[in-house]
């Protein structure tokens, strides 16, 4: 499995932003790749990027065309629309044929952290794969109910900024490990974008814009999540489970004499 994650530059427009972004996927995203992962308000900063239908319509038409190009999950980081009578925040995700499977909707508040109840699953060739916006990540429920659903990695358009950026990178992997599912981090630069597995980082950045990419087998996930039970053929878990037939050896061992010779 390759997962690969932007990491981009907010330029004066979003236009000009959006074209630095298809640049920067073309050249990186190769026909191996499985996931590609953009960050929250990938075209630019939102306080200053209101919603734009003809300019969300040309995002996601060219995102869509790179999916399909290059066949990859695609999950597109998230713009502000109107929807509903009200601003949000929408990521969506593309499957290989520039499908959108997944969608992320959160209303926009100025800016203030805003979590959601609705943290979706896809099903891929790849295994079963969730997908969270923003705030999302920061909540412990959320990657961990889709850790339990079956999700074996976690799409996150994020967004971390600079202050203390190496410890929020630890935290990405402390999620990983603690719900025991693959990361893959995309945050604007300001920066830290972070791919994790449970037991260890696998690429992070700091502030430069570019595009980390990591590779790992199919099956890690699942060879993370099976149960070491060896511990049971030990003679600690034949005292502790009182199985007397790992520990009898000892305990029916002849008695030493004490009789003189």
């Amino acid at each position: 499995m390759r997962v690969q994650v932007l990491q981009n530059q907010w330029l004066p427009d979003a236009t000009a932003t959006l074209e630095s972004v298809e640049r920067e996927l073309r050249q990186a995203i190769t026909r191996g790749t499985d996931f590609v992962v953009l960050p929250q308000h990938v075209l630019g900063d939102p306080a200053r990027t209101p919603p734009d239908p003809e300019r969300a319509r040309r995002a996601l038409e060219a995102l869509t065309h790179l999916a399909r190009e290059r066949e990859v999950y695609l999950a597109t980081g998230s713009w502000l629309e109107h929807h509903e009578g009200r601003v949000v925040d929408v990521a969506r995700v593309l499957d290989r044929a520039g499908r959108v499977c997944a969608t992320v909707r959160r209303p926009f508040e100025g800016g203030a952290p805003v979590t959601g109840t609705d943290f979706p699953l896809l099903d891929t060739d790849k295994g079963r794969v969730g997908l969270l916006l923003g705030h999302d990540f920061w909540v412990m429920e959320p990657s961990r109910i889709q850790s339990l659903r079956g999700a074996h990695l976690v799409l996150v358009s994020g967004a971390l900024g600079t202050r203390n950026r190496e410890s929020k990178k630890a935290a990405i992997w402390g999620m990983a490990t603690l719900h025991c599912v693959a990361v893959a981090f995309a945050s604007a630069v300001g920066g830290g974008s972070t791919l994790a597995l449970p037991q260890r980082l696998v690429a992070q950045a700091d502030e430069a814009p570019g595009v980390l990419t990591a590779e790992w087998a199919d099956d890690t996930m699942a060879v993370q999540r099976e149960a070491d039970l060896s511990f049971k053929n030990t003679l600690w878990f034949g005292l502790w489970a009182r199985r007397p037939e790992l520990y009898a050896p000892l305990a029916t061992a002849p008695a030493r004499s004490t009789e003189a010779a």
